[in-house]
């Protein structure tokens, strides 16, 4: 069609062109905007550079074109639109690194590299190794994890744990345009791996890696094809652990299926006859956590926002409202529960193991999720549903309660110094709560008085010194994984863990002190002295007694073979954000998962330009972003054969039976 080219103002020799998109790619305006008419017919077109974004625009940059080559590149765009829609919202602008001082500089750019270090071994071995698969189901999907001193990737969630799990790093720390960024990116999207892998699954830890990996992508990005990836994911979810559960509670494992798309059918099949056979044959699965059952609210609420939709939101808030029916007087909700019947198996419950991220849940959900309003003194105050405010109470009533008096172990020769704990023992795990805490003393709701405010910020910074101690302690600047506090014995490993380092990331973000920033450095240079290898990173058996050097097999007390998926997800990505500029990742519009995943906040939905509910549903209807899940053929073979065998069994059996009755007919 004839493109009409107007005389629009701005630089000369500089060439922008939008195409403004209505409801579907096929009925596109074109607008070319120059400051003369006549540059089109020069040698060549200099690059457009565009500094405004609308919601529904794709905007091109056109590089030192001539006028047909600038004609051949808008023809090969309009293809593009077809698989490469553009975002819903306005990608994240990458930091300006440039206003960091040399010292700031020089870390962000240290964690950049143990980001690349981690990924490419990573990739090397699970996506793109050349060393066949040896996977008897699910062979299409790369493994979740790496074992650095083996070489060799492993599974245990059967979804590509590591991959979905550090999209989002890539982008924070490489941007849209990389190529780690990209390579991860085509891999997730390069067909579905989500819900076909035929494995049982553990429900929570997919919600919280997969789902949360691809709700955080898109959250920073606004690829609505990520977005299209989360919700096929927790329609899953909903269609197999939480449907095949008899209660509100969801089965701890079950094997999902797509929900949509070809070859569906298979799957579904396949899934539904593994449920009947655990359920008739077997006790599986009966029992789930706390954790387990109730840590699925931040990334269903956030998919309920960005689709306008109650489904999802209604799903665990059903779950909350059933368990705290339990609660104990002091707020603390039993930590092990029977999906079966709906009832706790125990009286008991903590803050570590099993409950931390249901905890965790009580402040962040409303974070996310609630509005804010102007109080009386002209301050913001959350503005929430009822079931929010019930999350909130909870959480302070745990603060204030059971935290305090059991979660706490003061050191006798420095109060001061307080460690995080559950069940009377330091736990790694437990290292979140500095953070947690002092996020809940920075927010305004009608409860939280100027003077808990300072008590509780308190108490989070005496709980970050214990943490602090114990790292300090270790030989290896690393905390343990769980120890008696006084004489050092019990779990002395590290697990690459981040929930020390999220703290720091938080106490950082709220005070500005640059001390925490040297806390970080002093974490991330144990790192890399005693956990990493030339695959890799490590944990270690033993803080308190290192191995050799950089020794790969191990020496001293040697080394724990496993780089799991959060020390990309969490443990780097906070490192990296405690010395990116401080406008990055504000905690003013993110809300961070339980994974550390970054998922915007209602407040900022309104500047973000973000489509409505109506018009992103629509679009992601269209057949651009329908997931093809590719056919098992050895499922198809094995179900055909099931029932041609089940079709002669029966045959069999009439025949039988005719032979039965015609000699008695005779007579």
């Amino acid at each position: 069609r004839a493109i009409t080219l107007e005389h629009t103002g701005g630089k000369k020799n500089v060439v922008t062109a939008t195409i403004l998109r209505k409801k579907a790619y096929y009925k596109c305006s074109l607008l070319l905007q120059n400051d003369q008419k006549t540059v089109l017919q020069s040698n060549h077109v200099q690059k457009g550079q565009v500094h405004s974004w609308q919601s529904g625009h794709w905007i091109l940059h056109l590089h030192n074109h001539s006028y047909l080559q600038l004609l051949s590149s808008l023809k090969t765009a309009g293809r593009e639109l077809a698989t490469n829609p553009p975002p819903l919202f306005p990608p994240l602008k990458r930091p300006s690194i440039e206003t960091l001082s040399n010292k700031r500089l020089e870390r962000f750019q240290s964690v950049q590299g143990a980001i690349r270090h981690a990924w490419t071994s990573y990739t090397n071995k699970c996506v793109y190794s050349s060393a066949p698969n040896k996977k008897f189901l699910g062979s299409h999907i790369p493994c979740d994890d790496i074992s650095p001193v083996a070489n060799e990737g492993h599974d245990w969630l059967y979804h590509a744990a590591t991959l979905h799990d550090s999209l989002d790093t890539l982008f924070l720390a490489f941007g849209g345009d990389s190529t780690e960024y990209k390579e991860a990116l085509d891999a997730v999207l390069q067909q579905d791996v989500q819900a076909t892998s035929l494995r049982p699954t553990k429900t929570f830890e997919y919600s919280i890696r997969i789902v949360g990996g691809l709700l955080g992508a898109f959250s920073v990005t606004g690829d609505g094809r990520l977005l299209v990836r989360a919700w096929d994911s927790v329609e899953s979810l909903l269609q197999s652990p939480f449907a095949s559960s008899p209660t509100v509670l969801p089965r701890m494992y079950d094997i999902l299926f797509p929900t949509r798309g070809n070859n569906m059918l298979f799957y579904k099949i396949y899934s539904r006859l593994y449920e009947w056979g655990r359920d008739k044959f077997t006790t599986e699965h009966h029992y789930n956590s706390l954790a387990g059952v109730g840590s699925f609210s931040l990334e269903f609420y956030f998919l309920s926002q960005v689709l306008g939709v109650n489904t999802y939101k209604q799903a665990v808030d059903g779950i909350f409202q059933h368990v705290i029916t339990y609660q104990n007087q002091d707020g603390i909700v039993p930590s092990y529960w029977n999906v079966m019947t709906g009832e706790p198996e125990n009286s008991q419950g903590g803050l570590g193991s099993g409950s931390d991220s249901f905890v965790e849940y009580l402040l962040k959900v409303p974070l996310l999720a609630c509005l804010e309003e102007k109080g009386a003194d002209n301050s913001s105050l959350l503005d929430c549903t009822p079931v929010l405010q019930d999350m909130l109470k909870l959480y302070d009533k745990i603060v204030q309660g059971p935290l305090r008096s059991n979660h706490v172990i003061r050191k006798g020769s420095d109060p001061s110094i307080a460690y995080p704990a559950d069940h009377y023992r330091y736990h790694q795990l437990v290292c979140f709560l500095p953070g947690l805490v002092a996020l809940g003393s920075s927010v305004n709701h009608h409860d939280n008085t100027i003077e808990r405010k300072a008590t509780d910020f308190a108490l989070a910074e005496e709980m970050a010194r214990g943490c602090q101690d114990m790292y300090e302690d270790a030989t290896t600047g690393l905390g343990p994984e769980e120890v008696n506090v006084d004489n050092k014995r019990g779990d002395r490993s590290y697990q690459l863990r981040p929930e020390y380092i999220e703290s720091v990331f938080i106490l950082y973000q709220l005070t500005g002190r640059e001390e925490y920033q040297d806390i970080g450095w002093q974490i991330f240079q144990s790192i890399e002295k005693f956990c990493k290898t030339k695959t890799g990173y490590t944990g270690l058996n033993d803080v308190y007694n290192p191995p050799n050097g950089n020794d790969e097999e191990g020496g001293g007390g040697g080394r724990v073979d496993n780089m799991p998926s959060y020390f990309l997800a969490e443990t780097l990505k906070y490192l990296l954000l405690l010395f990116a500029p401080d406008d990055y990742v504000s905690l003013d519009e993110f809300v961070f998962t339980t994974e550390a995943h970054p998922l915007m906040r209602a407040s900022r939905f309104k500047g973000a330009a973000l489509a409505s509910p109506s018009y992103i549903q629509a679009e992601l209807a269209r057949d651009v972003y329908l997931v093809h899940a590719r056919l098992p053929w050895w499922l198809f073979c094995v179900l055909g054969f099931v029932i041609v065998l089940i079709g002669v069994v029966l045959v069999s059996l009439r025949k039988k039976k005719r032979l039965v009755l015609e000699p008695l007919s005779k007579d």
